[in-house]
């Protein structure tokens, strides 16, 4: 991956001692830093559109009829 340049966060892993020789390090300047980037992936979040047709009494014949939905609105859902 390519590093990038704007950033969440920065952690510095801070070197007391060598691990090695246990000799102290605090004392002493940083060379440089060597960098590893992490990439997090928000985790999704999912729009929901409801879809409501409605529900009317016909007149002239007494009954309920609803309105249609397309075609891709197939299932209902329940609570």
């Amino acid at each position: 991956m390519i590093r990038v340049a704007e950033l969440a966060h920065v952690i510095v892993h801070w070197l007391a001692d060598n691990l090695r020789c246990r000799a102290k390090l605090e004392a002493e300047s940083t060379k440089k830093h060597e960098k590893r980037q992490l990439f997090d992936i928000p985790p999704a979040r999912i729009g929901v559109t409801e879809h409501q047709a409605e529900v009317k009494q016909c007149p002239g014949y007494g009954v309920c009829v609803r309105g249609e939905f397309p075609e891709e609105v197939s299932h209902p859902t329940h609570c």
